[in-house]
């Protein structure tokens, strides 16, 4: 659309300086032929075209720059909106590698409580049978003591004898 409207433009300028160089032309040929009465009037009349030529042709080129800018920038635009459109496709497994880092946390927390239960089971065990060690030891050492104090009864006894 951009491109168009500038080719338009460009050709009307065309058209401008197409007609204004044919009068330069003309100009010209009358004053190197001499057929010219007024060679000073012909002079400014070429001065000035001779500068609308140049205006033209700077106004052609600040055209094809706005032009080629504006094509820039809708180029530039298109870009944009296609890696916004990406990173939108991108979110979706970002959410998806999300999803499953969590689900992967929650398994290993479910493990370690698992792993955690049985140390715990199997130090309540362990203090179990402690406890049961004790308890026999604690009973040896009162058969001892009735023995010992049996034995010092019957020692006793036969020391009264």
């Amino acid at each position: 659309m951009f491109e168009a409207a500038a080719e338009r433009q460009m050709a009307a300028s065309d058209d401008d300086e197409a007609g204004s160089v044919e009068k330069v032309d003309e100009g010209r040929n009358e004053a190197a032929s001499g057929a010219s009465e007024v060679h000073t009037d012909n002079d400014d009349v070429l001065e000035q075209l001779q500068q609308l030529k140049t205006e033209a042709a700077i106004q052609k080129q600040v055209s094809k720059k706005n032009a080629a800018m504006k094509t820039h920038e809708i180029e530039t635009a298109g870009q944009r909106l296609m890696q916004a459109a990406e990173k939108r496709d991108d979110k979706p497994q970002k959410c998806r590698r999300l999803s499953t880092l969590l689900q992967n946390e929650r398994e290993e927390a479910v493990e370690r409580r698992k792993l955690e239960e049985q140390k715990i089971n199997l130090h309540q065990k362990e203090l179990q049978l402690r406890r049961e060690e004790l308890d026999h030891q604690r009973r040896q050492h009162e058969l001892i003591r009735e023995q010992m104090q049996h034995q010092a009864a019957q020692t006793e006894s036969l020391l009264k004898l």
